[in-house]
């Protein structure tokens, strides 16, 4: 195998190829690439000792004829120092980024004829059907990053601020055409029976334009298109400013994700904005106050916003309360997700200034504010159905209550209850039976009045709460007014507790003890 390796190099050699580009058709991989001399000598490559020169200036030069060129020195430098120029990567407190290459579909037509010349010329030995090389954006993506961590001075991450560069070449739709005429009904986009315009993609070249679907013919036709039709990078070399190397650099910074847990202290606030209609039905959200500090806060004395351009925000929680109801004790789990970052860590002073401010408003407060990584948001999810929820509630009965009324609502044996979807969610919720766990209950008299009742219920997560107090109208089965033989109603609610240990406690946590506008609960 040794000897059809140098075979292959010396082939390649002779069509011009750079080193580069022998090492990608001796599937050369990833940091191979760094140090391509040693990378094709450890692959028993002898290198004949003559100079490579680097590609002269004339734009009549003899280029590449696979990559044209894309590997020199003049063209990785330019990339670089185009990202590094931008300055836009120093925008965001992120030491990690992820790369992106947008080539042209000249690049190909390239690759695909070398191939029909390699087969042509080694025969069976060369496969028709999978591609013999390493595909270059994967080569320059390797020989980029490394570059480009020395210069910014970062990792490489795929949750990092992400770079884009879009290469571009002088003749890439003249070839373009000349393939399209080749096999026409592979790029023409069809809307009912009208053949629209014909737009040569990639997806299209790599499915269709593989050697083993192919004729003779049409391996001949491709063979024409000039092996060598220019510089793929001609003006930058002449000078020619309407045209570049890599034609633009877009720089995204990274998706974070801050969780935590919030206690909501009003019974007058959305989780989420509520409008409907076109008009907001609460006055304010959890969502909007936590948003706000965050946005507020000013990270690294950078005097910028919390996102960029591009940012988007997104807020999911383990389960929702009602307008009306409060949610105490730990809170509940949350989760913001915010893209183009301009952080990518929450450091504790920050979080802990953030949940001072938060706490400022009354109405809700945070605690083990952080970020944390994609992987561990499945977390939220599990905890919406699986986990047990603690409520407290304040009810009214119909009579005063008795013993046996207390009696009957001191369960500590589990039991299923069904509930058909209540009636005040059927807007956004199918309707369907759900059989829900409720696995323990616990009754006091409130010291207020004999009619009042303090019961603290501990359920599977998804249980209709006020639904299990009342019934409504036998929808939920059993309810705790069948239990009892007379009717019962929920004067105010709270969840006390939500069984998920997540996020992580912070250990330099700020607690804060909620004010809480009534007693009625704890009376």
């Amino acid at each position: 195998m040794g000897s059809f390796n140098q075979r292959l190099f010396n082939f390649l050699r002779d069509e011009d190829c750079c080193l580069e580009c022998c090492l990608r058709y001796l599937k050369g991989y990833g940091a191979e690439f760094i140090n391509v001399k040693s990378s094709l000598t450890k692959k028993g490559i002898v290198i004949p000792d003559v100079e490579y020169k680097e590609p002269l200036l004339e734009a009549d030069a003899v280029s590449c004829p696979s990559c044209l060129d894309i590997f020199s020195e003049l063209c990785i430098y330019d990339a670089v120092w185009k990202v590094y120029k931008s300055d836009d990567f120093f925008q965001y407190n992120c030491n990690k980024f992820v790369l992106s290459l947008i080539l042209p579909v000249g690049l190909d037509i390239r690759q695909m004829i070398i191939w029909i010349k390699l087969i042509n010329h080694f025969g069976d030995l060369i496969s028709k059907e999978e591609r013999p090389d390493t595909p270059i954006k994967d080569a320059l993506r390797s020989i980029l990053v490394s570059q480009l961590s020395e210069k910014l001075e970062a990792e490489y991450d795929r949750e990092g601020v992400f770079i884009t560069l879009t290469y571009g070449y002088s003749f890439d739709d003249r070839e373009a055409e000349a393939l399209a005429k080749i096999k026409p009904q592979c790029f023409q986009q069809v809307k009912g029976n009208k053949k629209l315009k014909t737009e040569v993609n990639r997806t299209a070249v790599e499915k269709y334009f593989v050697p083993s679907r192919l004729s003779q013919e049409e391996w001949n036709r491709i063979l024409a298109i000039p092996a060598k039709s220019g510089w793929l990078f001609h003006a930058w070399y002449t000078g020619d400013t309407r045209e570049h190397l890599v034609r633009n650099v877009s720089i995204v910074g990274p998706t974070v994700f801050f969780a935590g847990r919030y206690q909501k202290l009003s019974r007058e606030l959305s989780q989420t904005p509520w409008i409907l209609n076109d008009e907001r039905m609460v006055l304010h959200s959890v969502q909007e106050t936590i948003m706000e500090q965050l946005q507020k806060t000013d990270f690294c004395s950078t005097n910028r916003t919390l996102y960029g351009q591009q940012g988007q925000v997104k807020f999911s929680a383990s389960g929702r309360e009602d307008v009306d109801v409060r949610c105490l004790g730990r809170g509940r789990p949350f989760v913001i997700e915010v893209s183009d970052c301009r952080v990518s860590k929450l450091y504790p002073n920050w979080a802990a200034q953030i949940e001072s401010q938060i706490a400022k408003s009354g109405t809700v407060a945070v605690r083990d504010l952080q970020t944390v990584d994609r992987g561990q948001l499945v977390h939220i999810k599990e905890g919406e159905e699986n986990k047990r929820k603690m409520y407290r509630a304040l009810c009214l009965l119909e009579f005063p209550a008795d013993v046996s009324v207390l009696h009957k609502l001191n369960i500590v044996t589990e039991f299923t209850v069904d509930q058909l979807t209540p009636i005040r969610v059927l807007h956004r919720r199918p309707l369907i039976k759900r059989p829900r766990v409720i696995y323990s209950v616990k009754t006091r008299l409130s010291t207020d009045h004999n009619h009042l009742l303090v019961i603290d219920i501990q359920t599977q997560a998804g249980t209709y709460v006020k639904e299990l107090v009342h019934g409504e109208f036998g929808r939920t089965v059993p309810s705790l007014a069948s239990i009892i033989g007379q009717k019962i109603d929920i004067l105010a609610l709270d969840v006390m507790d939500i069984d998920i240990d997540w996020p992580p406690s912070v250990k330099q946590e700020q607690k804060i003890e909620p004010k809480c506008e009534d007693d009625d609960m704890n009376n």
